[in-house]
């Protein structure tokens, strides 16, 4: 049953079994004493930050955490396991001591959580210790739910990556019926905490919600099937390059997975789904073209295509996707899942070193090709124009990552992490890598989103093409491609000669900044290998 309580330190103190203290500890606290090792949480005072020191407890040394950073502790009637939920009790704390304990299921979540010793769990809550009866609560802040997922973050070396990736897809990103339904969200929300599992301290979490019908607001089954749910696992049918036939018998559909309707409410029914995937694979040019708009809604692929491409989101192509229906009369929508293989790491959390390249699949490989007035491409570029002065620029995301690590490192919880598992130390090099990446990132999308149609991330093999300048017009920037990085010496003049512009150039994507250039003609000359090309370029 669900319990609501002020956990006080005594409280927590008995309930752990610590003998006897040289010393009173503050807040409300966790003990790993195979670790000795104490981590409380509470509101600190004005001017206090997040501290450790060392006490003394039965006689012996213990490291002490003091932040308010939330505490969960979790306590198993035997080991967590892929499958089934192993019934426990949690306790979720706030800064304020204010805490919610309720009887839960847990279980491994995650095909890549299994490879390391560090595991992220699913959480069920239930009504009582049979787990026959779920139950809704709230934590954190966060929505009133009975599942939820508690994520280790193991190959995200900063802790952050999904979290940040999760608040920029909300900030620029507004589902077309929000105002039917102002709590839905098209992300997920996380807050960090502390967890104790069985009395071990195992590092910080993000608590999460999940994706799925509430979340999304999608209309519920109500006889028949109105709002659905769909996750994409992995390449076929949700890359659209495979199109077997369906099994309405199965939750399963060459790497979709049905989630809603539940099968209790709604018998499963592919058809709709199917029928979509073929005409993305199957129709004409000239059908395409005129009828995607009636099946998935554009302003949505737009925002999901350039937030993916602009994270270079690593596997959120065909796997680790929803696609989503509000209601029966609705387009589809795509929504992110999982966002740990971004601004430039790979899913083991190791470095790419690459910024190029657009993340594609069949749909978008086709939506790209659409050049027609006010189709997907003329209206991507307009759109990643808006998005590149308000949220999809380095400055903004490098802003988020930066606030988002210090308040880590300022509660202390990368220590902690430490604490929990001496492998991991935290890489401040990260910032730098990842500041270096995205500015290398969105000369890349200059040059390929506000390219010409029809050529977008389509390699130019002619010497003439070796050097692209564009847009022109320009307004406020002039992208230059390089066919190949080297060394480029480029200038700007204006009408009467006069240098206004000049640098090196040694990346493959370079911008000239103009926003204070007079409007007018310019000269751009670029010098690379001993050639050199000229080109006129309008500013206004």
């Amino acid at each position: 049953m669900k319990r609501n309580l002020i956990v006080t330190a005594i409280t927590l103190l008995s309930a752990i079994g610590l003998l006897s203290a040289q010393e009173p500890l503050e807040g409300v606290y966790g003990i790993d004493h195979a670790k000795k090792l104490v981590v409380a949480t509470g509101k600190l005072p004005e001017g206090i930050k997040p501290f450790k020191k060392t006490i003394e407890l039965r006689g012996e040394s213990y490291t002490y955490y003091r932040s308010e950073m939330p505490l969960i502790t979790i306590n198993t009637d035997g080991p967590i396991v892929n499958s089934p939920a192993v019934h426990g009790v949690i306790t979720v704390t706030n800064a304020n001591g204010n805490a919610i304990t309720m009887d839960a299921g847990f279980k491994i979540r995650g095909t890549s959580s299994q490879q390391y010793d560090k595991k992220s769990y699913r959480v069920e809550l239930w009504k009582d210790a049979t787990g026959t009866e779920m139950i809704d609560t709230t934590f954190l802040g966060m929505r009133s739910d009975d599942d939820w997922n508690l994520e280790a973050m193991t190959a995200q070396p900063l802790r952050l990556r999904d979290k940040i990736a999760n608040e920029l897809w909300m900030e620029m990103y507004t589902l077309p019926y929000q105002e039917s339904e102002p709590d839905a969200l098209p992300g997920l929300r996380m807050e960090y905490a502390d967890v104790f599992i069985n009395n071990e301290y195992v590092g910080v979490y993000a608590l999460t919600e999940r994706m799925d019908r509430k979340q999304l607001g999608l209309r519920k089954y109500n006889g028949e099937i109105r709002g659905v749910l769909y996750k994409g696992n992995g390449p076929g049918a949700p890359t659209f390059e495979n199109l077997p036939a369906y099994d309405n018998t199965s939750d399963t559909w060459d790497n979709y997975e049905w989630v809603y309707p539940n099968e209790e409410e709604a018998s499963i029914d592919w058809n709709h789904l199917y029928s979509f995937t073929n005409f993305v694979m199957n129709a004409s040019d000239n059908v395409f073209n005129a009828q995607y708009a009636a099946q998935i809604d554009k302003d949505n692929v737009i925002d999901y295509y350039l937030f993916i491409n602009a994270l270079k989101a690593m596997d959120n192509m065909g796997r680790n996707i929803f696609l989503a229906r509000y209601k029966k009369s609705s387009t589809y929508l795509y929504l992110p899942w999982d966002l740990d293989a971004i601004l430039g790491l790979d899913t083991d959390g190791s470095q790419t070193n690459w910024a190029g390249g657009l993340m594609s699949n069949g749909l978008f490989d086709r939506l790209t090709q659409d050049c027609t007035t006010n189709g997907f491409v003329a209206s991507a570029k307009a759109r990643y124009n808006v998005l590149y002065s308000t949220y999809l620029n380095p400055d903004h995301i490098m802003q988020l990552v930066q606030n988002q690590y210090n308040e880590l490192l300022e509660s202390g919880a990368y220590d902690r992490e430490h604490e929990a598992w001496p492998d991991y130390t935290v890489d401040e090099s990260q910032l730098t890598y990842m500041n270096d990446w995205l500015k290398d990132r969105f000369h890349y999308l200059d040059m390929e989103i506000l390219a010409d149609c029809g050529t977008w991330d389509v390699e130019e093999g002619t010497e003439s093409q070796t050097i692209q300048v564009f847009p022109n017009p320009a307004k406020d920037r002039i992208n230059v491609r390089f066919a190949e990085v080297g060394e480029a010496v480029v200038s700007l003049y204006d009408m009467t000669g006069r240098l206004v512009f000049s640098d090196t150039a040694t990346t493959q994507y370079f911008i000239i900044p103009t926003q204070s250039f007079a409007n007018g003609i310019y000269t751009l000359v670029t010098n690379i290998d001993r050639k050199q090309q000229v080109d006129r370029i309008v500013v206004n």
